[in-house]
């Protein structure tokens, strides 16, 4: 092969790129390697050694199925129909009400970026005397 291969995104490093002389290949990672976010990551998930290191541990196998079988279409609606009840949907007077916020919004800012156009506009025509 001309250089090596990650094995899940089949990328190939070329020769020149790949690492030499590495002293701490072999080595545990120390807590200098990381920083904050990741060392509290592996504290929770209870992947740091007993001087607060991280550990080397090998990717376990990814399973492509969940193992559960899945559900035909009657099933997913049902599904989705019992979530939709759950939603807390806004009231008639809410939904007028937050309309016409909508719409002023959107007039205000037409008109000034109509506005900016015009002002634009006229000064670009004087300035190159049409």
């Amino acid at each position: 092969s001309a250089g090596l291969q990650n094995r899940w995104s089949g990328v190939q490093i070329p020769p020149a790129l790949q690492k030499t002389n590495n002293k701490r290949e072999n080595e545990e990672m120390s807590s200098e390697d990381l920083n904050r976010e990741q060392k509290r990551a592996l504290k929770r998930m209870g992947a740091l050694n007993e001087q607060g290191n991280p550990t080397r541990t090998q990717p376990q196998a990814r399973v492509k199925g969940r193992g559960e079988p899945r559900i035909g279409p009657v099933q997913y609606l049902r599904e989705v129909n019992d979530e939709m009840k759950k939603v807390a949907w806004p009231t008639g007077l809410e939904v007028r009400r937050y309309s016409i916020i909508v719409l002023i919004t959107v007039a205000v800012v037409t008109a000034y970026v109509g506005g900016l156009d015009a002002v634009f506009g006229f000064f670009s025509g004087w300035l190159y005397k049409e």
